[in-house]
């Protein structure tokens, strides 16, 4: 599962945006913003906020992506397979939860 970074890499190679400019404008060291952008590190609430507002990407959509991602990441350490992960996201009934609002 990819989280926001393999995004952000893709957005400044489209931009042609070295990842040393980037990370001097987000006041983090090259190495952190490489392993951000290697999915080797989460993005902190206030990293997410700063690059949505240098890169006008929606937050939501920063937001979302790493969320699924920690999700997806949190799950497949706690099951053996993805059998296990619906058999315990089903005993959830989130269809009948999302019927009822």
């Amino acid at each position: 599962m990819f989280g926001f970074g393999s995004m952000l890499k893709d957005y400044l190679e489209y931009h042609n945006i070295s990842q040393s400019d980037f990370a001097k404008r987000l006041g983090i060291s090259q190495k952190h913003i490489n392993n951000i952008l290697n999915e080797n590190a989460d993005i902190s609430e206030d990293l997410m906020i700063a690059i949505s507002l240098i890169t006008h990407i929606d937050i939501k959509l920063i937001t979302f992506v790493e969320t699924k991602k920690k999700l997806y990441d949190f799950l497949n350490t706690k099951f053996k397979d993805e059998k296990e992960i619906n058999d315990y996201l089903n005993s959830f009934h989130i269809k009948e939860m999302d019927k009822m609002g």
